[in-house]
């Protein structure tokens, strides 16, 4: 799908201009053009940046046919950005996905690129349509738009983030079970990936509000500013939340470990009380009496009851005796 809006101050605001119309707009160096290219066939992409637009061949095969890490490069007449927006789904593959927004920021106009709509752009797209002062400031001011709706969406993932690690140590010592361990595993990979793509946008926009670019407007820098500041909360926000799934998992470790200790400690007791049994038991064999011993002058009667008192007396003994001692 291409769409495509046009703003000039002295002009009706336009909307679905025809492609030739494109290379004019951009030409003219007036008002501000924004096309946008979402889920459109490759081909047909590069034809309209190629020939439209006269992008360089390498920035053209980059936003349509690799992915990328956020990034900033530099063509002197346009600026060619990389930007994620973030998506949470626990019932998907990814529980939490990135969405990448390919962006061409020139003097006049601005090219969006999204291989899968996201929904900000969305949003901000009907907001364009009735509300011209997100273009009467220029392309500058226009991205920053689109980087301000974007950087929400990682305050809404790290808060839900945030809430399912609250839930996950309040289980921890209730009911550490084996699901527990994977829950936890799948907060992990999903920190692991938002750190990947926030600390290099935190990065980017700090460029942004601090380097000099032809086609950024000095005015907008201290916006761009703004985004610096939401990224680096949240590149803090997910090193603690790394940190405290690292906590976590040491103290579902522990737990286990302890539960075991526990069982083993429950078995040995078990065991000691009744090796003196075993002992007694083996003692007295079947064939004692029928043997040449002492004890036979004694009445079979009295060595049975001598032994049946001692198995009975003998593990409590040894009972509290380790009660004694503190070991249970």
């Amino acid at each position: 799908m291409i769409r495509s809006l046009y703003y000039h101050p002295n002009q009706p605001f336009r909307t679905q201009i025809p492609v030739e119309e494109f290379a004019t707009l951009k030409q003219s160096g007036e008002g501000l053009l924004w096309v946008d290219l979402v889920d459109e066939p490759s081909d047909h992409s590069e034809a309209i940046l190629r020939d439209q637009f006269n992008f360089h061949p390498l920035a053209i095969d980059d936003a349509l046919r690799e992915r990328h890490v956020p990034k900033l490069d530099d063509w002197k007449e346009y600026l060619y950005l990389v930007v994620h927006s973030v998506v949470c789904d626990w019932q998907g593959e990814k529980p939490v996905s990135n969405m990448e927004l390919d962006v061409f920021m020139g003097e006049n106009y601005l090219v969006t690129h999204q291989k899968k709509a996201i929904s900000e752009i969305d949003q901000l797209w009907q907001l364009c349509q009735v509300n011209d002062r997100y273009f009467n400031r220029g392309p500058s001011h226009l991205f920053y738009r689109i980087a301000d709706s974007m950087v929400n969406s990682y305050m809404a993932v790290t808060d839900e983030l945030s809430e399912m690690l609250v839930e996950v140590e309040d289980q921890l010592f209730l009911n550490p079970k084996p699901e527990l361990l994977e829950q936890i595993f799948t907060i992990k990979r999903a920190v692991i990936n938002l750190r990947r793509i926030v600390i290099p946008q935190q990065l980017m926009f700090d460029k942004l509000s601090r380097d000099t670019f032809s086609v950024i407007n000095p005015s907008d820098q201290i916006f761009f500013r703004d985004i610096y500041d939401h990224f680096a909360r949240q590149a803090g926000l997910v090193e603690s939340l790394h940190e405290l799934i690292l906590s976590a998992l040491n103290i579902y470790l522990s737990v286990v470990n302890n539960g075991t200790n526990d069982v083993m400690k429950l078995l040995a007791i078990v065991t000691t009380l009744f090796m003196p049994l075993s002992f007694i038991v083996g003692f007295f064999g079947m064939n004692f009496f029928a043997a040449e011993q002492p004890l036979v002058n004694w009445t079979s009667q009295t060595v049975f009851d001598v032994m049946l008192l001692s198995m009975f007396i003998t593990p409590i003994a040894m009972y509290l005796w380790i009660k004694w001692r503190g070991w249970v």
